[in-house]
Formats: C-alpha cells, sequence, structure tokens
C-alpha cells in the first residue's frame, strides 16, 4: 500500500523534492519507535537501506555499530567489548597495503576488529593484522570488493 501511495503520488505530480523530505522525516519518526520496540529489526532494515545507498562497504555509523557489537574473553577470563584499535590506528598499521576498489578506511577498521576478537587470544597484535589484511582484503579467489559487509552480515 505505501509503495502504490508513492507511485500515485509520483504519476500525479505530487512527488516533489520537498514532499519527500517530508515523507522522510515522517518515516524517521516510525523508525525511531521501531528501534526502541524492535531494535533487531530497526537494524536489519537500516542494513538494507545502508546497502541500497552506500553499497556494501562501512561508513562510521555502521563501522561504530557493528563494532560496539563484538565481544570476546580472553585466557584470563575478561571480556573484551568494542574497538581494540582506533580507526586511525588500522589505517596507519595498513599504510601502503593494496585494497580492492571501493574500500573504505571503516571497512578495514571493522575487519581488523572483528578478527582481533576471534583470534587474539591465540596471536599477537601483528600477526592478527596481517590475518585481518589476507583473510579480507588480499583473497585472490573472492570477487567480492564488499567481504567484510557480507561476513559481517
Amino acid at each position: 500500500m505505501y509503495k502504490k501511495m508513492i507511485e500515485m503520488a509520483r504519476a500525479e505530480g505530487k512527488a516533489t523534492e520537498e514532499m519527500m523530505w517530508k515523507e522522510i522525516k515522517h518515516v524517521e519518526v516510525l523508525l525511531d519507535e521501531i528501534k526502541e520496540e524492535h531494535p533487531e529489526l530497526y537494524w536489519k532494515y537500516l542494513r538494507k537501506a545502508h546497502e541500497h545507498l552506500f553499497g556494501e562497504h562501512y561508513t562510521p555509523e555502521f563501522a561504530e555499530y557493528d563494532i560496539e557489537q563484538m565481544y570476546s574473553t580472553d585466557e584470563n577470563g575478561q571480556k573484551h567489548i568494542g574497538a581494540h584499535w582506533t580507526r586511525q590506528q588500522v589505517v596507519d598499521a595498513w599504510q601502503g597495503k593494496v585494497f580492492p576498489a571501493g574500500t573504505t578506511d571503516c571497512d578495514k577498521w571493522v575487519a581488523a576488529n572483528a578478527i582481533w576478537h576471534d583470534l587474539h587470544r591465540e596471536f599477537d597484535d601483528g600477526d592478527v593484522l596481517k590475518a585481518a589484511y589476507l583473510f579480507f582484503f588480499a583473497d585472490e579467489d573472492s570477487d567480492d570488493d564488499g567481504k567484510v559487509w557480507e561476513y559481517m552480515n
């Protein structure tokens, strides 16, 4: 029904940019309510919308959200939540490396932290960074330049 209303407004010449921005604000209010009551549904929808707008690459907001969800426990039983490295630390560590077209600094940030949470109990930081780069960005049999986004979804 919603799509039909938009199509009808467009066909009748009523779908101006101003009207569409008003509608976006209305949908934003609805999404805020969904976020409160059904956060998983909210993030599922937002992830799809993000893919439509930006492709399968991270922006700062989505990178922060996904990194905040990461956790692991070390050999001493201490739980680690969120980022081990800052975005700039990862970018600096991988200075001079070659990345697939379209790779964002946020893709790199998510990749490094995701693999750190998986491997830090057994490998030092240098080896974790090397493994993350090789797995996500130097995988010659992967034709997907959005591998980080796919992995996290």
